[in-house]
């Protein structure tokens, strides 16, 4: 499996590059309102933050369940299906079991979104992570609630983009404004986010 942080860190340098492509497409064509690709690059750059975060969860509880780290009783609670319990015994490698197991945990946390403050605190837990706000206000130079308030405005404009088009008024159909600077922004403090926390999970000697 690869390393969270350098999934994270690709997707990341896909969002730069079309942020360079928006640039460049700005001085060729003025004249053309080119504000979806920035819109674009919020939904992904809070995309590879989810994946950042299910792929920490993901490789937490596959350690914990093979005894290479401690669990919690949130790990304990964490089910799989009868079905794949029954693949496992009968799997004749190791290497194919973890195989197997991955895949499974990977599918059932498909089904959640853990983007939110909330939801990342809920998904950290499973794998003994919490007081994480605490943990990285050093790394990220912000009280913890603001590091939580910011990361929920983030999201809340990535699902304003996502599922209502970020139309502000549907009277005329008109959007909300986004420029280059706000995208910026988004993007250094996403980064700086998933930075610390793989940091703080580098201490725990955790990834």
């Amino acid at each position: 499996m690869t390393k969270p942080i350098v999934t994270f860190r690709e997707s990341v340098e896909s969002v730069r590059a079309l942020h360079s492509l928006h640039f460049s497409l700005c001085k060729l064509l003025p004249a053309i309102d080119l504000s979806e690709i920035l819109r674009a690059e919020v939904v992904l750059m809070v995309s590879a933050f989810d994946c950042f975060v299910h792929g920490v969860v993901r490789k937490g509880i596959v350690d914990i369940f093979y005894s290479r780290r401690v669990g919690s009783t949130k790990s304990d609670d964490f089910s799989i299906p009868m079905k794949m319990v029954k693949q496992l015994l009968i799997a004749d490698k190791d290497e194919e079991r973890e195989e197997l197991l991955d895949v499974c945990v990977n599918k059932i946390l498909s089904k959640n979104s853990y983007q939110s403050p909330s939801c990342l605190e809920s998904a950290l837990s499973l794998i003994s992570i919490n007081k994480i706000w605490k943990s990285i206000k050093d790394d990220m130079e912000m009280p913890p609630e603001d590091i939580k308030n910011k990361l929920g405005i983030i999201v809340a404009r990535r699902n304003k983009i996502a599922h209502e088009s970020d139309i502000k008024n549907h009277m005329d159909n008109t959007k909300q404004e986004i420029n280059r600077e706000d995208v910026d922004d988004i993007i250094d403090f996403i980064v700086k986010l998933v930075e610390s926390i793989d940091n703080q999970l580098r201490k725990k000697s955790l990834m």
